[in-house]
């Protein structure tokens, strides 16, 4: 199941962290990961990873940041969240633009995840006490958790899914 040999996902964010995490597991699965990430030098380290491990990969350089705040906002980063509701929005308006042709497009948005972009938060007692109480699982996520949900978008089993932002955030969003 969740083979992708012939397919080509794209993934933003993939110098670290989830973004990754997420290459990676396409990449095992087969598909030619094409990575994206702002730092250059960065992101063709990364692709050196993959292709070294047997994948197929290619790099991509531009600027772009999707989470699940579009859904579950917060005090103080009103402006972070409106990006996040228009990446939303654009996953919905390719996935009518794109579906014709055979192209599924869905978003993952992800959770607090214990990534080393969030080192500081993890580390913050506060913080961590909060994201740990206010999670129904009781954690951060972990990087390596986020990799299956973005194999199974890419997938032959997920073809008739197009235009779905998959929530992984351990039912942070759910819960009041």
């Amino acid at each position: 199941m969740f083979r992708l040999d012939g397919k080509v996902a794209l993934v933003t964010g993939a110098s670290r962290g989830l973004g990754w995490a997420m290459a990676q597991a396409l990449a095992r699965n087969g598909a030619r990961v094409v990575l994206h990430a702002r730092d250059a030098a960065a992101i063709q380290a990364r692709v050196a990873e993959i292709e070294a491990a047997g994948g197929q990969a290619e790099a991509a350089v531009f600027d772009v940041t999707g989470s699940m705040t579009a859904i579950a906002a917060r005090p103080t980063v009103s402006a972070y969240i409106a990006s996040k509701g228009a990446v939303h929005a654009l996953t919905r308006s390719l996935a009518v633009e794109l579906g014709p042709k055979g192209i599924t497009v869905n978003c993952i948005a992800p959770g607090y995840f214990a990534t080393e972009m969030n080192t500081a938060l993890v580390n913050d007692a506060a913080f961590d006490g909060w994201v740990v109480g206010r999670t129904p699982v009781g954690r951060w996520g972990r990087p390596e958790e986020i990799g299956a949900a973005a194999a199974y978008l890419a997938s032959d089993e997920a073809a008739f899914v197009n235009g779905h932002t998959l929530v992984v955030d351990g039912g942070f969003s759910a819960s009041l």
